[in-house]
């Protein structure tokens, strides 16, 4: 088994009571599962994509799997990402 997590599904689009949309992916390291939820700001979801640096463009039209797999891939792990027009922040895993 891989010791690197993958994504095992999502996104599954939860409720806010921002002004956000807040995804939850369901990621996997060998048997075991965690979540990882990802808020964008809604300014930023209603931006034009020609708009945004290269990095946002991908988080919005991804709606946060980018922002996670680069979480993965790095190491990082994070259990919340919070997305809006200055960047990405990494809340870690509890």
């Amino acid at each position: 088994m891989s010791d690197q997590e993958q994504i095992l599904d999502g996104p599954v689009e939860l409720a806010s009571d921002r002004d956000a949309r807040l995804f939850q992916y369901r990621v996997t390291r060998g048997n075991g599962e965690r979540n990882v939820f990802v808020s964008i700001s809604g300014t930023l979801m209603a931006c034009a994509s020609e708009t945004l640096a290269i990095p946002l463009n991908a988080i919005v039209a991804t709606k946060g799997r980018s922002a996670v797999e680069d979480s993965l891939r790095s190491g990082r792990n994070a259990a919340q990402i919070t997305v809006n027009a200055m960047g990405a922040w990494e809340d870690p895993t509890p």
